[in-house]
């Protein structure tokens, strides 16, 4: 995992553990629901499972292949 996902994920945490205390102390609830919203939040951007952030990896044997693929005839 790179730096920036890490950076996200924390930052996420502690928003979504603001959000999520807000609406438990509006609602009556326990105060775990606090730092439960965060690691939900932390874990959907860190993880990014439908690729909506992030991307998908793609792997240097990939891309040179196209590029070799791409490249004008001689």
């Amino acid at each position: 995992m790179n730096a920036k996902r890490v950076l996200a994920a924390i930052l996420w945490f502690y928003a979504g553990w603001g959000v999520a205390a807000l609406v438990a102390m509006l609602c009556g609830v326990s105060d775990l629901v606090g730092p439960l919203g965060g690691v939900v939040a932390a874990a959907l951007v860190a993880g990014d499972p439908l690729y909506l952030i992030w991307g998908p990896r793609v792997s240097t044997e990939r891309v040179n292949s196209r590029l070799e693929s791409m490249s004008a005839p001689n």
